[in-house]
């Protein structure tokens, strides 16, 4: 079974009570992402990791504008 490389994490939703992110592939373009759900990114753990803390820090700044 052939294996895809993760380039990046682009995005996240909430499909059918799981969370699944929008993957972008190394060596492909744009029109191949896909929305994989978190249990078929084992190999990706850090790349998932990096975009929680991502989006963490701009939902808690956009959080704080508010105030």
């Amino acid at each position: 079974e052939q294996e895809y490389e993760v380039e990046a994490i682009l995005d996240v939703r909430k499909r059918y009570g799981k969370t699944q992110y929008l993957v972008s592939w190394k060596g492909y373009g744009p029109e191949e992402n896909l929305w994989l759900s978190e249990d078929n990114l084992s190999n990706s753990l850090d790349l998932v990791a990096d975009f929680k803390a991502r989006t963490a820090r701009v939902t808690t700044s956009k959080k704080k504008r508010k105030n």
